[in-house]
């Protein structure tokens, strides 16, 4: 954002400060001189004696002590304004720096310090000397046309161009907003404009993109001299509405109506550029702007978009909060829906704005919940997603920006980046696969990047596969976080031959099937597919663990495994050598780790049984989920006859916790 070119300026800051740390310590110089809780000697500052400049507070304070011991009020004002001079001989050269108020050359001096009070009130230092070569050199009849107010140009719609260079200041100061300048509130070196309404309705003035200088721009209800400041339309400084050192004010015209339009600059700042008036027409919005009319993303077919004229209709989620901000802002609604099961990757990357970026499972408006996966930063401040998907399953994608950032041009892109082979039994004991930013557990080693660490999930097939082999194809993780460099872990399948909780592969872990996985830089809130292929065939009714493997990532930030506080069915479990826990621990039970217990990895193992393709699905609606729950419930208890009752999912004569479990195992959408 552009601003006053202040140079030198913080050396009167620290002068002004010092003095004041000097008056607040009771070793003020006598008579309170200076006073920097006064005024500038020619204000009054009823209650508050002496003022801030030292040599004029002297020379008041002798004439009038009380001005000194009691309060500078008008009287004392009065005898500053015919005794205390600082434009004139003995001041010093106006186009040399010197340590003292003012210069030698009257008119000189009061032309800059009419601009810049400061030059006659603490130091002619070298910005007042580049003032003094900037107004005291224009000659007679090098002011512009329009200086004044009454010499305002008359303009229609349009481009005007103008210069302030050599311009005085005359009209109404405007103190904070709307101008939003406190240390300058007039706006400087002025010209003047007319503008008489050619039709009802918005009009837009501005000097975005074609200003050398920091512009501030007015516009007030009225053509009369001098202008009301009460009738001030609307008010910007520099960069405030549009970048670099245009300004830019919206405001409603009636037919025939005269306006005012004042062209200045931030504090002294002066120069060329063009004033543009013309209709403001509000932008069409995208078609996709409402999540009701998402488009349809085709894979493998990049999308152009434009969301800088999008409204918000989506809402903040914890899933989605990137440094403090939880909200998608000028969203975009696309509807994508796999024809097989697979990651697949949805990418912004080349956008030309702060974007943000997430998935919903489902196309329902509004999206349901939290989405399964959101980003901000991947590729630069551009995002990138990778999820899980299910062939026939509708996703919703919600492109936006960044909050505060405008928007503008990009590009959205589905591709499909691994698959998992066909496979008609899921293993999970993850409620949802939601991965939560900020919400993982590692062991820590040098430089506070992550160590040696395994993670495990433990599944009894006697109770959610009773009686059938499994052949495993592929199994899912969720990552939370990769930063700075691809790290190479590895997918173990273990039996556990003791059918307790696991300890550890040296232990009671007989290793079945390893496959590597390559977790790549840059990975935020992935679903990472590995595939076993040829498939592992795991013999019935064992305990199988699954564990994800992870080397110490050598001083580099490291690998943060996915996690949610959704519920889990059996707990999950960590193991690390560096951090002393050579055998699996369940999360929930780390010691002085209190949100552990709220971190349930996400994971899934897919494969092939030779059993019901869904035998959980229970009320037979292709998806086994509440209805097939209240359906078990309605039936707890003993069976009437063993074989004889629907909900006895693992055949043992009772609706009980084992038929729980193995339905929440089989939760969601049949194969």
């Amino acid at each position: 954002m552009s601003g006053p070119h202040l140079p030198g300026r913080g050396g009167r800051l620290i002068a002004l400060l010092a003095s004041l740390l000097v008056c607040s310590t009771g070793l003020a110089q006598p008579k309170n001189c200076p006073n920097p809780k006064g005024g500038d000697c020619f204000h009054a500052t009823p209650g508050i004696p002496g003022c801030q400049n030292q040599s004029c507070c002297e020379i008041v304070c002798e004439s009038d002590p009380a001005c000194c011991l009691f309060e500078w009020i008008q009287p004392c004002v009065d005898i500053a304004k015919k005794i205390c001079t600082f434009c004139g001989p003995g001041n010093g050269d106006c186009f040399k720096p010197n340590e003292t108020p003012g210069c030698d050359d009257v008119a000189c001096c009061e032309a800059v310090c009419k601009i810049d009070p400061p030059c006659c009130e603490l130091e002619w230092d070298a910005i007042c000397v580049q003032e003094a070569l900037d107004i005291c050199t224009c000659g007679p009849g090098d002011a512009p046309a329009n200086d004044d107010c009454a010499d305002a140009i008359s303009i229609s719609e349009g481009d005007t161009p103008f210069t302030t260079l050599c311009a005085t200041p005359d009209g109404p100061e405007h103190p904070g907003l709307p101008c939003g300048q406190i240390l300058f509130p007039d706006l400087g070196r002025d010209v003047w404009f007319r503008y008489t309404a050619t039709f009802t309705g918005s009009v837009r003035a501005q000097t975005c993109g074609d200003a050398d200088y920091d512009t501030e721009l007015a516009v007030y209800d009225s053509c009369a001299c001098p202008v009301d400041p009460d009738t001030i339309f609307g008010c910007d400084a520099a960069g405030q509405s549009c970048l670099g050192f245009g300004s830019e004010v919206i405001f409603d015209v009636v037919l025939n109506h005269c306006y005012t339009i004042r062209v200045g600059g931030v504090g002294t700042a002066s120069g060329t550029g063009t004033l543009s008036v013309g209709e403001d027409m509000p932008p069409k919005s995208p078609p996709n702007d409402d999540c009701a009319n998402a488009l349809v993303l085709m894979l493998d077919q990049p999308t152009v978009f434009d969301n800088s004229t999008a409204s918000t209709d989506g809402f903040p989620s914890v899933v989605c909060s990137f440094f403090g901000q939880a909200d998608i802002k000028k969203d975009l609604w696309y509807d994508f829906t796999p024809n097989t099961d697979g990651t697949f990757q949805v990418s912004l990357c080349g956008s030309s704005f702060d974007t943000k970026l997430a998935v919903y499972e489902g196309c329902a408006c509004p999206p349901p919940g939290n989405p399964i996966v959101c980003n901000d930063d991947f590729c630069d401040t551009q995002s990138r997603v990778t999820f899980d998907g299910v062939a026939g399953q509708c996703y919703k994608i919600r492109a936006g920006s960044f909050p505060g950032d405008p928007g503008g041009p990009g590009q959205i892109e589905v591709i499909q980046t691994a698959g998992c082979p066909s496979g008609n039994t899921v293993l999970t004991h993850s409620l949802d696969d939601e991965i939560t930013p900020n919400n993982s557990v590692a062991c820590l080693g040098d430089n506070n990047t992550t160590a040696d660490n395994a993670y495990a999930r433990s599944y009894d097939l006697s109770v959610l596969l009773p009686g059938e082999p499994i052949d495993v194809t592929c199994v899912v993780w969720g990552i939370q976080l990769n930063t700075k460099a691809d790290v190479l872990g590895d997918v173990n399948l273990y039996e556990d031959v003791d059918g307790g909780p696991p300890i550890g592969p040296n232990d009671d872990l007989l290793l079945l099937a390893t496959q590597s996985v390559l977790i790549s830089a840059g990975a935020i809130q992935e679903l990472t597919i590995v595939t076993f292929d040829p498939p592992v065939l795991i013999k019935a009714d064992i305990v199988l663990v699954v564990e994800l493997a992870l080397p110490d990532t050598n001083n580099i930030t490291g690998v943060w495994i996915g996690s949610n506080p959704n519920g889990q069915t059996a707990p999950g479990y960590i193991r690390s050598d560096f951090c002393g826990v050579p055998t699996f621990i369940d999360i929930a039970d780390l010691p002085k780790c209190d949100p552990c217990a709220n971190m349930h990895i996400v994971n899934r193992v897919i494969g092939t049984t030779k059993g019901t393709p869904c035998p959980a699905d229970l009320v037979v609606d292709g998806v086994v989920g509440v209805k097939d729950l209240l359906f078990l419930l309605g039936t707890w208890g003993p069976c009437p006859k063993k074989g004889d009752c629907p909900a006895d999912l693992v055949v043992d004569g009772v609706v009980g916790v084992k038929d729980l479990l193995f339905l929440l195992g089989n939760w969601g959408p049949c194969p």
